[in-house]
């Protein structure tokens, strides 16, 4: 389950970079994560019997606002976790891959995001007390210079003030942002949280939290909901597969590994994500990495093997 999510995670940096050609960047995070949200609704109102063992008429707004979870204060939880699972990281994601080289644009996104595992590990150890030992300071120690040099590099050379390097920062933060909402997940499925209702309720709440300010630009004159009237068939598809494979279907998975496995565990699948855009930006996109970012990626995916030794 791992690995297929990772593959579908993987393929979503080609389906981002063919969208964003069309359209702009906070309007694609907010139609992805609304045509998601009907679509998890959709899917819940389906299959809730299946999935629960409870009948249909048990699903209440109560229930989906707590998404079952014990305690108190569940709604903390899940507004935090879709603060940092959807609207932080997909606005900064999108509008981070605008700028950046668009001839390695995928790739150096895969590989700048390769950090999430580490800075999750990390956070894990600190808040969810998971075990921290010499392995993980290491890998951090290679990845982080690693990543470093991968943001900043770009096709003349190290620029600390160019658009790549700011593109390549804002990648920095979705990485970050992740790996904070992966212990706000793991944290509500500790508390008995549904995996279903969990990423249809955060994905409801980060599609309404992004609603501002998609209208903020709309009235700037940035953007306009209007620029999807005009998108090529390919861009079309791209944000269907983005909607549904990945936001909906392929978060759902996650969530579910999530729940099984120890976080610091389970993220090490992470590391195989950034084979599968490299790969597609190579093959797909004429994609192309210097030496030095191939031996800065190297490293990171290097730093991230060996966080996960024993010791």
């Amino acid at each position: 389950m791992a690995l297929f999510t990772m593959m579908l995670f993987g393929t979503a940096f080609y389906a981002l970079v063919v969208a964003l050609e069309d359209v702009p960047p906070v309007l694609l995070a907010t139609t992805r994560s609304s045509l998601a949200s009907v679509f998890l609704v959709g899917l819940l109102l389906v299959f809730w019997e299946r999935t629960t063992g409870t009948p249909r008429g048990d699903l209440t707004v109560k229930r989906l606002a707590t998404a079952d979870m014990k305690g108190k204060g569940p709604i903390w939880l899940i507004l935090g976790f879709a603060l940092f699972s959807t609207l932080i990281p997909n606005v900064m994601q999108n509008v981070g891959m605008t700028m950046m080289d668009p001839s390695s644009t995928s790739s150096l996104s895969s590989l700048i995001q390769g950090i999430g595992p580490v800075l999750t590990i990390f956070l894990a150890a600190f808040i969810l007390r998971e075990h921290l030992d010499r392995w993980k300071v290491l890998g951090l120690t290679i990845t982080l210079p690693a990543t470093l040099i991968l943001t900043t590099y770009g096709p003349s050379g190290f620029q600390l003030a160019s658009d790549t390097t700011l593109g390549g920062l804002l990648n920095l933060g979705t990485a970050a942002s992740y790996s904070i909402s992966a212990i706000f997940l793991k944290s509500a499925l500790n508390r008995g949280g549904n995996p279903i209702l969990l990423v249809t309720v955060n994905m409801i709440i980060g599609s309404i939290l992004i609603i501002p300010i998609q209208i903020m630009l709309m009235v700037i004159g940035w953007e306009s909901p209007a620029d999807l009237l005009n998108i090529s068939f390919s861009s079309f598809l791209a944000i269907i597969y983005l909607s549904i494979s990945i936001a909906a279907i392929a978060s759902f998975i996650w969530y579910l590994v999530l729940q099984r496995e120890k976080v610091s565990k389970a993220i090490f699948y992470i590391f195989l994500l950034p084979a599968f855009p490299v790969l597609l930006g190579y093959l797909l996109l004429g994609e192309r990495l210097d030496i030095v970012q191939i031996a800065a990626g190297l490293s990171v995916l290097l730093g991230v093997f060996v966080s996960q030794r024993k010791g």
